[in-house]
């Protein structure tokens, strides 16, 4: 938005960024903008979200960010027998997941935005408590999922070219 004097205006921010891990098991992670920290991760499956998100997010002030994973893989057959197939496969079957449960949020009026994935190494349980000071114990998809809401937290879309 500009205003009358020209100078680009930017909406603020919503304080809770949640990030979704979508799959067999979906990881939820919850970041609170004006406090800089994991308010919440969740395990859960596709039929869960919505309503772990409806009871524990306070939606109305809460940007959703889905992990999308990438269509393409580049040498998905170098030296591997069987599985890189199957490998596609679990990815292509996330992917559509991640698509259905972004217009599932996006239908119940949610603000969703699908999303690359992290293009970082993941996290161990370890890296994870350094980075977030979470100190319960978590799952490969809760730490997805939580990197995600931190990395996209504080991106805007009118920045980018």
């Amino acid at each position: 938005m500009i205003d009358p004097l020209g100078i680009m205006k930017l909406q603020p921010l919503k304080r809770y960024a949640v990030g979704i891990d979508a799959g067999t098991t979906t990881g939820i992670g919850v970041y609170d903008r004006d406090t800089s920290k994991i308010v919440a991760v969740k395990r859960t499956d596709f039929f869960g979200v919505l309503p772990w998100l409806t009871a524990n997010v306070r939606l109305s002030n809460t940007k959703i960010f889905v992990e999308l994973p990438a269509k393409f893989m580049y040498a998905r057959n170098d030296g591997v027998k069987d599985g890189r197939d199957r490998y596609m496969a679990d990815v292509g079957g996330n992917r559509r997941e991640a698509q259905l449960l972004a217009e599932t949020l996006r239908r119940a009026g949610l603000d969703v935005e699908q999303v690359p994935p992290v293009r970082q190494k993941k996290w161990d349980a370890f890296q994870f408590q350094a980075a977030t000071k979470w100190h319960g114990q978590t799952t490969e998809h809760e730490r997805d999922a939580c990197r995600l809401a931190m990395f996209y937290a504080n991106k805007r879309k009118e920045l980018e070219r």
